[in-house]
């Protein structure tokens, strides 16, 4: 009986820890896919007020 037990309690602590290890690769990968959003939106809204900065001059020129 104590082996049984024992052997119940090894692969409940095996099912454990490998859901463990799937929670965190989830979670990482969840975290990468966010933070490259983040970074591609800030990218993106750095380039995008850098062009309106560049062209600004050129757009008055063209009005007076």
């Amino acid at each position: 009986m104590f082996f049984v037990c024992c052997i119940v309690f090894i692969t409940i602590v095996i099912i454990i820890v490998v859901s463990i290890h799937i929670i965190y690769y989830i979670a990482d990968a969840v975290f990468n896919v966010i933070t490259n959003i983040i970074n591609d939106t800030i990218i993106c809204s750095i380039v995008y007020l850098s062009l309106i900065h560049i062209s600004e001059p050129t757009r008055l020129q063209l009005i007076s």
